[in-house]
């Protein structure tokens, strides 16, 4: 369930995934319970490295690149937060 563990609670979804501005990972804890898939979004360093601290089950590292420079140049990908998850 996207952005709602209300609802993901209403309709015994397995989990939820929340994005920074959405109801905090604790308070999906909450509703969802400790064994309930609870996902974060993260978009910058300092939001990655909060997420570790937090007790989502996964979080998403991105965007790795920005939507117009795919198309527009050539590019090279962003991976220093990827790369920092497997050491």
């Amino acid at each position: 369930m996207n952005d709602s563990p209300e609802m993901a609670y209403q309709v015994a979804a397995d989990g939820v995934h929340v994005g920074q501005d959405d109801v905090s990972v604790a308070r999906c804890r909450e509703l969802l319970g400790a064994e309930a898939i609870v996902g974060l979004s993260t978009h910058s360093n300092a939001e990655f490295d909060d997420a570790l601290t937090q007790r989502a089950t996964y979080f998403s590292a991105g965007p790795i690149v920005q939507h117009h420079e795919a198309r527009s140049r050539r590019y090279r990908p962003r991976l220093r937060g990827v790369v920092r998850t497997s050491q």
